[in-house]
């Protein structure tokens, strides 16, 4: 399972959010969140497949989703101070070729919402087409002093890899209206 921790302060989660920092500490469950990528998202490699395969599920990916994430990993997450889990889903994991459900894989987001909810965490599940990022933040200071962007969210913004928007907090601010 890869986690990735995400620490955000009530004033950058303020900036984020376009909301006040008062405002920011009033989302109390949210500020300390685990991210969980490569169980429904980014869990087969689309491009690599041809066009009318990329929206099937085989028996390896069932096998998958029933078995990346468990309860105790839950648990784990919840021991360490985190107070909500982001769970990925990617479109093609969760709806079918023919835009139907995939009841198998909603029931498992189903099963791991009733383990955040055993373990008194929240949980935050977006359904993406959607580009990753991570900010890491100084401990001490909370200033940011790294930022890593996916390949997916520069494709998404326009670009197509490091060179032309590199992992960098000025690549993206540097774009931002001033207003």
């Amino acid at each position: 399972m890869h986690i990735v921790r995400r620490k955000m302060p009530a004033v950058l989660l303020a900036a984020v959010c376009a909301v006040s920092a008062a405002q920011a500490k009033e989302l109390a469950g949210f500020m300390h969140g685990v991210g969980i990528d490569g169980w429904l998202a980014d869990f087969k490699r689309s491009q690599f497949l041809a066009e009318k395969n990329r929206g099937i599920l085989t028996t390896g990916d069932y096998e998958h989703f029933n078995s990346f994430v468990t309860s105790a990993d839950v648990e784990r997450i919840a021991k360490s101070g985190a107070d909500h889990v982001r769970v990925a889903v990617d479109q093609a994991a969760l709806v079918d070729e023919r835009g139907d459900i995939r009841k198998r894989v909603l029931a498992k987001l189903d099963e791991f919402a009733g383990w955040c909810e055993t373990n008194k965490l929240n949980m935050v599940n977006e359904i993406v087409h959607s580009g990753m990022w991570t900010m890491y933040f100084d401990e001490q200071s909370g200033e940011i002093n790294r930022v890593v962007w996916s390949d997916e969210f520069r494709r998404m913004i326009g670009f197509k890899d490091k060179t032309d928007f590199p992992d960098t907090l000025e690549a993206w601010t540097s774009r931002l209206h001033p207003e």
